[in-house]
């Protein structure tokens, strides 16, 4: 191929992509009558045309067609340089001015739409090949966008699972501490039941002593007896009643807390093995209920009251109702 033809046909095409209109025109020059302002709509097409060659890959032509090529364009610039040298008395040419000026643009025309016919098929690969560019830009945005999509699945898996994790750990610590509360408590319940047992032993040693132990002979004597004993078997007998009230207190709050750990591990249990929201919210019903509900254990003073609803449930069964009720 010829380089340097190739190189003086590229310098020509950047001089024209960036040629002012008013080169052409030539208002400000000549005046409105005597401009060449009927070639700006070609001449700007032509402008587009040689900004567009510029992009083509002349190493596919051989060296008859870029001549070819070139001496049409050839022809356009050169009609374009008379029209920057018009002159409207000129002493070359002896002709009406206004003929001579449409005889140029007229020639600009032709020499324009020749050059536009020879280059458009070559205008058209470059088209293709910025479709093929779009194409494969719009597959690998494809592929970026599918990549993401699954990064997303992948992360929200990751959220949901590290959420269970916390969901469960927050069950298992709440459980752990229901369950300790209840070991305490029934230890201080036996406690108790220990001190009642001594008393109660107590209270039948000293019943024993009575009816085994000596009479007073004078009637003073039997008064003070009388009321030593009294008192004492009074004071027994309270302390057995204050030992029995908190047995029972202690035995009530260790099966209640006993209730509350059991509830939340068959909680965890349940919402482990289902997928269905209606279902957990169910089982959080129920498990709210037995957690904060009133239970029946036999030795609260309260057991009747236990059916009663309270604010917590109502409230939770107001933010579990199905969107769809």
């Amino acid at each position: 191929m010829n380089n340097e033809l190739l190189d003086t046909f590229k310098q020509n095409l950047t001089l024209l992509s960036q040629m002012p209109l008013e080169k052409v025109t030539r208002t400000n020059e000549l005046g409105t009558e005597m401009d060449f302002s009927l070639l700006s709509s070609q001449f700007l097409y032509v402008q587009k045309i040689a900004s567009r060659a510029l992009q083509i890959d002349y190493s596919l032509l051989n060296d008859t067609k870029l001549k070819q090529i070139t001496q049409v364009f050839d022809q356009v610039i050169a009609i374009l340089n008379q029209i920057a040298k018009f002159k409207v008395t000129d002493a070359n040419n002896q002709g009406d001015p206004i003929q001579r000026r449409d005889r140029m643009i007229v020639t600009c025309k032709d020499s324009i739409n020749a050059f536009s016919e020879i280059i458009l098929p070559y205008l058209s690969l470059i088209n293709d090949d910025v479709k093929i560019k779009l194409n494969n830009q719009k597959l690998e945005a494809e592929k970026i966008i599918a990549t993401l999509i699954e990064q997303n699945k992948t992360a929200n898996s990751l959220l949901e699972a590290q959420s269970k994790v916390v969901s469960n750990t927050g069950v298992q610590i709440h459980s752990n501490i229901f369950k300790k509360q209840s070991d305490t408590y029934k230890k201080n319940a036996n406690i108790w039941l220990g001190f009642a047992i001594a008393i109660l032993i107590g209270i039948l040693i000293f019943g024993i002593c009575l009816l085994y132990g000596p009479i007073p002979k004078n009637q003073i004597s039997i008064i003070y007896s009388s009321v030593a004993r009294i008192i004492i078997l009074a004071s027994l007998f309270y302390a057995l009643n204050i030992c029995n009230k908190n047995v029972k207190s202690f035995r009530h709050n260790s099966i209640l807390n006993e209730h509350r750990h059991n509830a939340l591990m068959s909680f965890q249990t349940f919402t482990t093995s289902s997928e269905d929201e209606m279902t957990k919210n169910s089982i959080l019903l129920e498990a709210t209920r037995t957690i904060y509900g009133i239970q029946s254990t036999g030795f609260g003073d309260s057991d009747t009251d236990s059916e009663n609803p309270i604010k917590v449930i109502e409230i939770l069964k107001n933010i579990t109702k199905s969107p769809n009720s």
